[in-house]
């Protein structure tokens, strides 16, 4: 069990049995926890969406498609290619 105050991101890969979970319930869950920024993997259409908490919700922070690449500064830098993830 880790305490939620030392993650500094946490990411989800939408399930499409479980997507509104993953949408919804586990973002709620995740802001109550006080985790800041949260990755959700959309698999069709491929989509990463990066969320930043703001009070109590989670806003977009950045978002890209399919064949480009995510490149972020927060948390932490780091860059993921689209085109180079498992379909």
């Amino acid at each position: 069990m880790l305490d939620a105050a030392r993650v500094a991101l946490i990411a989800e890969i939408v399930s499409p049995s479980n997507a509104s979970d993953d949408r919804l319930l586990k973002l709620h869950f995740y802001a109550a926890a006080g985790i800041q920024w949260y990755l959700l993997v959309e698999q069709e259409p491929l989509r990463l969406r990066l969320l930043r908490l703001a009070g109590e919700h989670y806003v977009e922070h950045t978002a890209v498609g399919g064949g480009e690449v995510l490149d972020v500064r927060e948390p932490f830098p780091f860059r993921i290619d689209t085109a180079s993830l498992p379909r």
